[in-house]
C-alpha cells in the first residue's frame, strides 16, 4: 500500500470513528436526544447499524458539501457581497452583506449621509454564518405543507437594514496571512479572540463604510462574545495595517446591541455536552493535530446522513437546548443547517466553556465572565500581564441593550439570564422581552420565529435611545 493511500485509509477511518463518537456524544444533553431515539418504538437502528449507515456515508462521499451564506442568499432572490475582514492576529474573516436597498445606486455603493447604518450578525456557539439562513426567506414550497419561517437577516434586510453577517474564525473558509488550518497555530483562540479580534475588527470596517457606528444582533456565544467587547470603555484598535493602534470607545464603536438568549455563565445541562465534546475532540488530537477542521467535517457529513435516514433525530438533536416541541422545527430548515451545522470550535474554545461551567457555582459573586485561563500565572502574566484571567465586567456595559430570552432555554436559563441583568448597570435600554416556551434554538429557527421574535428585534434595532 503506498503511503498516499495508508494516509487516506487512516484518515477515513478517523472520520468515521468520529463521526460516530460525536454524534453519541450530544446524547447527554435533554436525557439523551440520540439515545432516546435510538430506544424508542419510532427508532429503532442500533449502535451496529447506526455505525454501519454513517460509515456508508461517510465513505462514499454522502457528506453534505458547506455553502456560504452568499450562496444561500442569492438561491433564496436576496443580494449578497462577501466582505474580507483582516483580524489583527493575521485570520481573514469572512462578512456575508445583504446591501440595503435603502442605498442609491450599486450595492456596494455608500452614502454616508443617508440613514442607512450596518446591523453586524453573529453567530452561537457551533453555528456559522449561513446557519441564520436556515430558515429560508419564508416563502411557502410547492408541495409542502410547512413552509420554512424565514431567516432574521432576510427580515431585517426587508425592512431596510444593511446586514452584515459574520462568520467567525474556525469555521469555512478558514483563511490566515500566514497560517493555515494544519497549523497548531491556527486553532489558539476561543470566544476571547471572537470579542475582540473578529467582532470589532468587523465593527470598525462597517464603521469606516458608513460613517456611523454599527449596530449588533447576537446569539448564545455571540451574546458572550458581544458583551466582552462592550464591557470595555475603550479599545485599542490597529485603524490601518502596520500603523500604531489607537484608542477609540466602544460607544464610537457600537450603537447598540440585541441579545437573544445571553449567556455570560454556564451551570446546565452544556455541563454533560461540553466534556463528552472534549473528550472526543482530546482523543482526535492524540491521534494527531491539528485536528480540529476534520472534526466538524466529519460530524457534518454524518449529521447530513443521519438526517437523510430519519430527520426525526436531528430535529430531536436541535431541540436538546430547549424548545416547546420539536415540532416546532421545519424539515427544510434542518436539511439545509446541516450544510453548515456544527461549524466547528477550537479545542481552547472547548476548554474556555469548560472553565465558564466550572465558574458556574461562583455567578452569584462573579461580576461576569472570564478571560481564558491558560492554566498557570505564568502564562497567564505573559497574557495578560497578571497571574489570573481577567473578568469582563457586566457593570461597565453602557451601550444600550435589548435582551429576548425563553424560559425552554437549558443554555441561557432564566436564572442565569437574572443574574446577567442584576449585574447590568441599568435595565435594558431596549426592552426586555420573555418568551415563555421559547428554548435556546428556537429564537432562529423556530417556526414561530417570524412572528415572535423577529419584530421584536427590529423594534429593539430602530427604537429611539434614550
Amino acid at each position: 500500500m503506498t503511503g498516499t493511500a495508508r494516509h487516506w485509509l487512516m484518515a477515513t477511518n478517523q472520520r468515521i470513528f468520529l463521526s460516530i463518537c460525536l454524534l453519541l456524544a450530544i446524547s447527554p444533553l435533554n436525557g439523551g436526544a440520540l439515545s432516546e431515539n435510538l430506544n424508542s418504538s419510532s427508532f429503532t437502528w442500533s449502535y451496529t447499524e447506526l455505525d454501519a449507515l454513517v460509515r456508508q456515508g461517510v465513505e462514499q462521499g454522502h457528506g453534505i458539501s458547506w455553502l456560504t451564506a452568499c450562496e444561500l442568499a442569492i438561491a433564496d432572490g436576496y443580494p449578497c457581497k462577501e466582505v474580507d475582514v483582516l483580524t489583527e492576529d493575521g485570520f481573514i474573516v469572512k462578512v456575508y452583506r445583504l446591501p440595503s436597498s435603502r442605498l442609491k445606486g450599486d450595492a456596494s455603493h455608500t452614502d454616508k449621509q443617508s440613514a442607512v447604518t450596518a446591523t453586524v450578525v453573529l453567530h452561537g456557539f457551533m453555528g456559522a454564518a449561513s446557519s441564520w439562513l436556515a430558515n429560508g426567506d419564508g416563502r411557502s414550497e410547492a408541495g409542502s405543507s410547512k413552509s420554512p419561517a424565514g431567516s432574521l437577516p432576510y427580515f431585517l434586510w426587508e425592512a431596510g437594514h444593511d446586514v452584515w453577517i459574520l462568520n467567525a474564525r474556525g469555521r469555512p473558509p478558514m483563511k490566515h496571512v500566514t497560517l493555515k488550518p494544519e497549523d497548531d497555530a491556527f486553532w489558539r483562540w476561543s470566544w476571547d479572540e471572537i470579542a475582540l479580534q473578529d467582532l470589532k475588527c468587523t465593527l470598525q470596517k462597517a464603521k469606516q463604510m458608513f460613517g456611523r457606528p454599527p449596530r449588533i444582533v447576537a446569539h448564545s456565544q455571540g451574546t458572550l462574545a458581544t458583551m466582552a467587547l462592550l464591557s470595555h470603555k475603550q479599545l485599542d484598535l490597529e485603524m490601518h495595517a502596520g500603523e500604531p493602534k489607537q484608542q477609540i470607545l466602544v460607544s464610537d464603536l457600537v450603537e447598540r446591541a440585541v441579545l437573544l438568549c445571553p449567556v455570560a455563565f454556564l451551570n446546565s445541562k452544556l455541563d454533560s455536552l461540553l466534556p463528552a465534546l472534549h473528550k472526543v475532540v482530546s482523543f482526535a488530537c492524540r491521534i494527531g493535530r491539528p485536528c480540529e477542521a476534520p472534526v466538524f467535517e466529519a460530524v457534518r457529513s454524518a449529521l447530513a446522513v443521519v438526517n437523510r435516514a430519519d430527520p426525526k433525530v436531528t430535529t430531536k438533536m436541535l431541540c436538546s437546548a430547549g424548545c416547546s416541541s420539536p415540532s416546532d422545527f421545519n424539515q427544510t430548515a434542518i436539511t439545509r443547517l446541516t450544510h453548515s451545522f456544527p461549524g466547528g470550535t477550537s479545542m481552547q474554545n472547548l476548554f474556555h466553556f469548560e472553565q465558564l461551567i466550572k465558574s458556574g457555582p461562583n455567578m452569584r459573586t462573579s461580576k461576569g465572565p472570564m478571560a481564558y485561563d491558560f492554566g498557570t500565572a505564568y502564562d497567564n502574566l505573559k497574557h495578560y500581564d497578571m497571574s489570573n484571567p481577567p473578568t469582563y465586567s457586566l457593570h461597565d456595559i453602557q451601550t444600550p441593550l435589548g435582551i429576548v430570552h425563553g424560559g425552554a432555554d437549558t443554555m441561557a436559563t432564566v436564572p442565569n439570564v437574572k443574574r446577567i441583568l442584576e449585574l447590568l448597570p441599568r435595565q435594558p435600554d431596549l426592552g426586555l422581552k420573555f418568551l415563555e416556551t421559547y428554548g435556546h434554538q428556537e429564537f432562529v429557527y423556530g417556526l414561530g420565529a417570524r412572528e415572535t421574535v423577529f419584530p421584536v428585534v427590529q423594534e429593539m434595532l430602530e427604537a429611539s435611545l434614550p
